[in-house]
C-alpha cells in the first residue's frame, strides 16, 4: 500500500503557519482549495493551499519517494485605488519562516522530509470596480519519503 502525502502536506502547513501567525500575534484565515461558501463575509486577507502535485522519485524495493508541490495563494483585499503590499510580503515571510526552516524542514508525519524549498513567489494583482486585490503566491517543494 503507497501513501499518498498530499492531506498529510496540507494539514502540516496549516499547523505550522497558524503556529507562526500566533507567535506574531497576526490574524490570517488559511483554507484548503478554496474559500468555503459558508464562510461569509469573506474574509479580506487569506491564504489558500492549493494547487498540488506529487511525482514518485527514488523508486527501491523498499517502496519510492516523493517530490512535491503545493502552492501557497496569499491574498489582500483594499479599498480600489489603495494597495499595500507590504501586507501580502509580511504574510510570505511568516509563510516561509514556518515552512522552509532552516536548518531543518517541516514535519510532515507520517514522512520523513529530506528537502525543502522555494521553487517560486510571484506577484499577482487586480483591480475591481470596487477592489484592489493583491497576491503573492508561492510554490513549495518537497522531497518525502516514508520510513522503512
Amino acid at each position: 500500500m503507497s501513501t499518498i502525502p498530499d492531506k498529510y502536506i496540507r494539514q502540516a502547513y496549516i499547523t505550522a503557519i497558524n503556529a507562526e501567525l500566533s507567535a506574531n500575534y497576526v490574524t490570517c484565515a488559511i483554507f484548503e482549495t478554496e474559500v468555503p461558501k459558508d464562510v461569509i463575509p469573506i474574509p479580506a486577507t487569506r491564504m489558500i493551499l492549493s494547487t498540488q502535485t506529487k511525482k514518485q522519485a527514488n523508486t527501491t524495493k523498499c517502496g519510492h519517494d516523493w517530490n512535491c508541490t503545493i502552492l501557497v495563494d496569499i491574498i489582500s483585499e483594499q479599498n480600489q485605488g489603495f494597495s499595500d503590499k507590504s501586507i501580502t510580503e509580511d504574510l510570505e515571510e511568516l509563510v516561509n519562516n514556518a515552512i522552509d526552516i532552516s536548518p531543518s524542514d517541516l514535519l510532515i508525519p507520517p514522512f520523513i522530509v529530506y528537502n525543502t524549498q522555494v521553487l517560486s513567489s510571484n506577484d499577482m494583482g487586480l483591480e475591481t470596480p470596487t477592489k484592489t486585490i493583491n497576491r503573492k503566491v508561492v510554490r513549495f517543494q518537497h522531497i518525502l519519503g516514508l520510513p522503512g
